[in-house]
């Protein structure tokens, strides 16, 4: 009597998550198939196909690449903060020389053109009339949250605010960053100008137009003291 051969069985489908986690699970597949790196082929954005050895190559340039061009901006960034925090550091020793109103606003002028390229600054201290006067004007109320709030305010100015903030200067001043100036009986602004629209934008960082608030309102509260 003769046997009868078994039908031989259908092929397993195996699916792409499959093969990838078998060849996460033994990283070393390739050691071991070592011929298999130069004949498999990936297709490649030219039409062309490429090795799978030469497209980890190009993935490792890629990524060679951009830490590459991180590690540039980081560095540049850190360089950029350095000088800032020169410049800053300069601006305090002049203010510590200060003695009066006068010559903080000197001080002030002399730093933020020379280290900050500054067209304009002023400083103005709110009496009464100036606060009832910003909280009534609506084109003015804008600079209530700054003084309010404490917190520094950049961005381009309408001709109403220029007038306020720069007086004989605003024909030639498009953009600002307005700093609160705030102590002991103080409560004011400090403003920036420039001629450029775009210099100071509401995107930017205030970090260091807080830091400058803070450090001119010391001053100020200083200078203001009996005696000073």
């Amino acid at each position: 009597m003769s046997a009868t051969a078994s039908p031989s069985a259908e092929p397993v489908a195996v699916s792409e998550q499959e093969v990838a986690d078998y060849l996460q699970q033994h990283n070393d597949f390739f050691l071991r198939h070592t011929d298999l790196l130069s004949e498999l082929k990936i297709p490649h954005e030219s039409g062309q196909a490429v090795s799978l050895v030469e497209k980890q190559l190009s993935t490792l340039h890629q990524k060679n690449d951009h830490y590459h061009n991180e590690l540039k901006r980081i560095m540049r960034v850190a360089h950029d903060n350095d000088e800032l925090a020169k410049r800053i550091h300069r601006l305090t020793l002049a203010l510590i020389d200060a003695q009066n109103l006068d010559e903080v606003l000197n001080a002030l002028e002399d730093e933020l053109h020379d280290a900050f390229a500054a067209d304009a600054v002023e400083i103005h201290l709110l009496s009464n009339e100036v606060l009832q006067q910003i909280e009534t004007d609506e084109s003015l109320q804008v600079l209530q949250a700054v003084y309010q709030d404490r917190v520094p305010l950049c961005g381009a100015l309408d001709e109403k605010q220029r007038h306020f903030l720069f007086s004989t200067q605003f024909d030639d001043t498009f953009s600002a960053a307005i700093l609160p100036l705030f102590g002991d009986g103080l409560n004011g602004l400090l403003a920036i100008g420039s001629k450029d629209a775009s210099r100071f934008s509401p995107h930017m960082g205030t970090d260091f137009l807080q830091r400058l608030s803070e450090i001119v309102s010391k001053t100020l509260d200083v200078v203001s003291q009996p005696g000073s």
